[in-house]
């Protein structure tokens, strides 16, 4: 693995893996508008085959997203935490599969680093007005997706100050010193109930949040207009937990299942 890390691009070793047939079809579905980062392919052993571009070890048996699409010889589909992808400079989800042969035997694994900002597009438009925003935190507190900043370039709040949310029994809280606004905020949150995410013990919240003092204009309406927030606030949040793993998820990795299962056949001019 260290000789394969250290080993320019031209040295046979490395062309065998990128720059066989299995490779060159990959090419095609980098450029593809579903945000594709890199694909890479190992053999049932683990052993890189294939790879869209130089991978760091040639064995990928000691990674967890490995391990769980192997899932002891069964085969399973997975996905893993978000790493930063240095050739693209970008946040990536990976997803990892199974390749079967006829007989439904795994024969090796697929990985494919799609960018995570594909995941927020039907939320990136949402008008909220006012002061109002909306934002997506991993359960370290990191900023995922939050108008205008790049994700994990900055923490939400006070971690303190999250966990008050999210363990507050009404679904809403108040917050202070949270990002991108100068005082207090009422905020309500939803848990994205994705089955991939939960069984890898992956949290994402999606919260909504609103400055108190544009909520305290009125006080005669205090009550009413409180009540009235924090509904609309915890729908919003439902709404983006219903919507964000709909289309994009479902169809893009069912395309990449079979794009797999052709290249197991041999079939590598399949577009």
């Amino acid at each position: 693995s260290k000789s394969f890390l250290k080993s320019p691009r031209d040295n046979p070793m490395i062309r065998e893996h990128l720059a066989n047939e299995v490779t060159l079809s990959m090419y095609n579905k980098i450029d593809d508008p579903c945000s594709i980062k890199d694909l890479l392919v190992t053999d049932k052993f683990g052993q890189t085959i294939a790879s869209s571009n130089s991978t760091k070890e040639l064995y990928q048996t000691n990674k967890d997203w490995w391990q769980a699409a192997f899932n002891k010889g069964s085969g399973n589909f997975a996905v893993g935490e978000a790493i930063f992808d240095e050739k693209s400079s970008s946040w990536c989800l990976p997803f990892a599969g199974p390749i079967k042969n006829k007989n439904e035997e795994v024969v090796g694994i697929y990985r494919v680093l799609i960018d995570i900002e594909l995941f927020f597009d039907p939320i990136r438009d949402v008008q909220m007005g006012g002061t109002s925003t909306l934002a997506i935190v991993d359960k370290r507190n990191y900023l995922l997706f939050y108008p205008g900043i790049k994700p994990f370039a900055q923490k939400l709040c006070d971690y303190e100050e999250l966990q008050k949310l999210l363990n507050s029994k009404t679904g809403y809280a108040m917050m202070n010193r949270v990002f991108g606004h100068t005082g207090p905020v009422l905020a309500g949150f939803s848990r994205i109930k994705n089955p991939l995410l939960l069984e890898r013990g992956i949290e994402w919240d999606v919260i909504a949040m609103k400055d108190t003092k544009e909520i305290y204009g009125g006080l005669g309406k205090f009550v009413v207009e409180t009540s009235i927030l924090c509904i609309v606030l915890i729908m919003l949040a439902v709404f983006a937990t219903a919507h964000i793993f709909k289309e994009l998820y479902v169809r893009p990795t069912a395309e990449l299942e079979k794009w797999m299962k052709r290249i197991s056949l041999g079939d590598l001019d399949h577009k």
